[in-house]
Parts: C-alpha cells; structure tokens; sequence
C-alpha cells in the first residue's frame, strides 16, 4: 500500500477529510479513463438524439464514508481515520444515491476496464507525483468552496 512521504503530499493527506452530513450517501464510481472511453465510444458508435448515461457496476457503488476510510487506507493513514474524518453540514439537496442504467452505452461495445480498487491507486499515485502543481491546493478541499476571481476561497 502507499505511504506517506513528505513535502504537499504529506500536507495532503494530513488535511482533515471533510464528509458532508453523515457520509451515508451513495456513489457509483468510475476511474477517468473508463469515463472518457465511454464518451468516445458514443461519439463513435452512438446514435445521434440518443442519450446514454455511463455508469459502473452495481457492486463499485459505496457510502462517501466507506470510500474516505478506503482512500485513508490506501494512503497508509487508516489509523488516523477518527482524527481526520470530519463531518460537516450536508450539501443543500444533496441525493442519498445516484442509480444510473448504464445498458445503452455497453450495447455499443462499452465496458468498465479499471476495478474500483485499481483506480484509486492509480488516482492516489498520480496526485502524488502531481501535487506540487496546485499552488493553494488546499483551499479546492474545502467542504464548501468558492470560486471567486479566479481563485478558490474558503
């Protein structure tokens, strides 16, 4: 499993996890790359009109909370998970759960190729070796931000 190391990724990932409300809501996930394939195989084999939702497999759909502690484990921080997880108010008409029929796209030859488990190492490698390109990171984190400028404002 990763580990923490030091300069941004370490301030990374000692930042508190903000969950809005009490984490229950669910997710589907997807890795990036899984999402994009999806959209060039509709630009190439949908039908224009059509509309098609991508979405994983029944059994990549987690609590908010349930991904936060896999991510802490992943990253080597489990331990840490009481100390980091941090509740805050829910989103206004936040859904509890988003259940998407993602039938169409995979009748045009659409599959997932990453495990759920598989891509979030890999997102958690990348943002390790990218970090350092957000200056201010940070404030993009926060449980409610804004956007005002240009720049992110907590």
């Amino acid at each position: 499993s990763a580990r923490v190391s030091s300069g941004p990724w370490l301030s990374l990932s000692l930042m508190p996890c903000c969950i809005h409300g009490d984490g229950s809501s669910r997710r589907m996930f997807l890795y990036v790359s899984d999402v994009a394939d999806a959209f060039v195989t509709i630009l190439h084999r949908g039908k224009i009109g059509e509309i098609y939702n991508i979405g994983s497999e029944p059994d990549n759909e987690f609590s908010v909370v349930e991904v936060a502690k896999k991510l802490m484990s992943l990253m080597g921080i489990e331990s840490r998970a009481d100390e980091l997880l941090e509740f805050v108010e829910d989103r206004k008409f936040n859904d509890c759960r988003y259940a998407i029929d993602s039938s169409k796209v995979k009748e045009l030859g659409w599959s997932p190729k990453f495990s759920w488990e598989d891509g979030l190492k890999t997102t958690i490698d990348w943002y390790k070796q990218n970090v350092t390109n957000w200056p201010g990171f940070e404030a993009a984190l926060a449980p409610h931000p804004a956007v005002a400028g240009g720049a992110f404002h907590i």
